[in-house]
């Protein structure tokens, strides 16, 4: 019985808790975690779909998530992937779905 018990707290409890923003460190133009350059995704917090993805502490490249299923991609040098659900679509695509940000794209 306590057999049980202890398996079923090992497979519940021991998840691993997803790295944030605020796990990491930013010195001088990398990205660390406990002073080695971080190599994976940290979230914008526990429950967020968006994060940035790096590697050896350089930026490889942020995901926003939103609730009317679009899904964008930014990455260094600022290039764009825009998503429909899983389909990529065109940043005017995308803009025709948000006419509010053409104003901040195109401002003269």
């Amino acid at each position: 019985m306590n057999l049980i018990i202890i398996m079923l707290l090992l497979l519940c409890g021991c998840g691993d808790k997803k790295v944030t923003y605020n796990d990491l460190e930013n010195k001088n133009d990398l990205v660390y975690l406990k002073n080695k350059p971080y190599t994976g995704i940290a979230y914008s917090n526990e429950s967020s779909r968006n994060f940035i993805e790096y590697n050896n502490g350089k930026l490889v490249r942020m995901v926003a998530y939103y609730k009317n299923g679009y899904r964008v991609d930014s990455f260094p040098g600022g290039e764009n992937k825009c998503y429909k659900g899983d389909i990529e679509i065109t940043m005017d695509e995308y803009l025709d779905a948000h006419p509010h940000l053409k104003r901040y794209i195109y401002a003269e």
